[in-house]
Parts: C-alpha cells; sequence; structure tokens
C-alpha cells in the first residue's frame, strides 16, 4: 500500500467510525478506480492542481472522506483538515 493509499485508509476509517450522517453519499466516491482517474498525471483536474496550487501549507475545508488530502499528504509540508 503507498503512503497516499494508507492515508486515504486512514481518513476512510475515521470518517466511518464519526457515523457521519452523509457517509454514504461520500462512499460511493471512494472508489480507487475513480479517484486514481481524477489524480492521472493527464487528467486535467490534477494539471490544475499542480499548476495554481502552492502545497506548503494546506487547509481543506469540507474535506469529506479525505479522499484528495490523501493525494496531496506526500506532497504537501502541512495538511490541516477542518469540518
Amino acid at each position: 500500500m503507498t503512503e497516499p493509499d494508507a492515508a486515504h485508509e486512514a481518513i476512510v476509517d475515521t470518517w466511518r467510525s464519526f457515523g457521519a450522517s452523509d457517509y454514504e453519499y461520500f462512499e460511493k466516491y471512494e472508489n480507487p478506480e475513480l479517484v486514481a482517474w481524477f489524480w492521472a498525471p493527464a487528467s486535467r483536474f490534477r494539471k490544475a492542481f499542480e499548476r495554481y496550487l502552492n502545497l506548503d501549507d494546506v487547509l481543506e475545508i469540507a474535506s469529506g472522506a479525505g479522499r484528495h488530502s490523501a493525494q496531496i499528504v506526500g506532497d504537501a509540508l502541512t495538511v490541516v483538515e477542518k469540518g
């Protein structure tokens, strides 16, 4: 398991353990294939993140299950999730 995968699983487990009322909504987007497609090097989303975001310090608000935070955790100096 890669570092982003392990971080992602830890975030999902936390979200699940809190019994979030809207977890079912987020759960359908936890599909590893969908996350891999979104973050693929050639995806327009990944290109936009790399072009426009400074990842020195990241505050992710309303991070849901953390599937995107897990993808940048190795690149950012600091990641803080709220919400």
